[in-house]
This record gives C-alpha cells, sequence and structure tokens, in this order.
C-alpha cells in the first residue's frame, strides 16, 4: 500500500510539484519557476523536469489540461487525496521525531 504511495512520489521532483500544485493549478513555465525557487540549492533541469510531470500525469495524480487557454497542470482527485495523506504521514513523523530525542530523520528520501 505505502509502496505505490511512494513509488508515485518517488520521480525527482515528485512531491514537491504535487505540492506546488496543491495551492493552484499551473502553468508549465510558472510551475518551473515555483520548483526553481523550492529546489534552489539543486538545479532543475528540463528534461528531468517533464519526465516527472510525464510519469505524474501516467500515474492520474496530475493532468495537462489542454484545452484551456493557456494549458496549465492541475492536481486529480487522487493527486489530492495524496497530498492530504502525505501532510499527515509528515505530521505524524515530525511528532514521532520529537518523541524521539536524538533520532534523525535519515530515512527519508
Amino acid at each position: 500500500m505505502l509502496q505505490r504511495a511512494h513509488q508515485a512520489i518517488k520521480p525527482k521532483w515528485g512531491r514537491e510539484i504535487l505540492d506546488i500544485l496543491s495551492s493552484e493549478p499551473l502553468r508549465y513555465t510558472d510551475l518551473l519557476v515555483r520548483l526553481g525557487v523550492v529546489a534552489a540549492d539543486q538545479p532543475v533541469h528540463s528534461r528531468t523536469f517533464q519526465a516527472t510531470l510525464v510519469a505524474l500525469t501516467g500515474q492520474g495524480l496530475i493532468e495537462h489540461r489542454t484545452k484551456r487557454v493557456p494549458p496549465d497542470y492541475t492536481l486529480t482527485n487522487s493527486g489530492q487525496r495524496l497530498v492530504v495523506a502525505l501532510r499527515h504521514i509528515e505530521a505524524w513523523d515530525q511528532d514521532h521525531l520529537a518523541e524521539q530525542p536524538g533520532k534523525s530523520d535519515s530515512w527519508r528520501t
């Protein structure tokens, strides 16, 4: 069960893209700019970015709405539910770490 969720967000920048799109639908360039701000310590290559968008679209987590002018990317219902679930897991993780002094969160990918 969690393996599928992990696979869904595994492509580079997958989790960040889902987070960004949870606020509002965005055009390709606007999404890339927002991601560049989030990932300021690592360069965002357009080929990798495009591959991640294709992967997230193929998994049914985001939709590329090409009939709109201008076209944009938006979360699907499934993508919205995954973002909510991930936020709950992250909240649990933070609470759990707070209860475990000296433990690191090195298990994250």
